[in-house]
């Protein structure tokens, strides 16, 4: 297309919905960055994800109320 635009939506900006799923999973993954980031690493480890969900009073309450929910059965 020589002269024409680049695609039906070109300059626009296009904003997705997010779960909640999707946006806690981001938030730990954000907070897990930022455990490797500060022991200067460059790939997030279990024991990360571990000191994130540790460290995030909401997160951590919701990890064990889930996993003493799965217990109980």
């Amino acid at each position: 297309m020589a002269g024409g635009k680049a695609g039906k939506d070109s300059g626009k900006t296009k904003t997705k919905a997010i779960s909640r799923s999707q946006r806690a999973g981001l938030q730990v993954l954000e907070l897990a960055g930022n455990a490797s980031k500060d022991l200067k690493v460059k790939r997030i480890t279990p024991r990360h994800l571990q000191l994130a969900i540790r460290g995030d009073e909401e997160l951590d309450s919701l990890i064990k109320a889930t996993i003493r929910l799965c217990s109980t059965r």
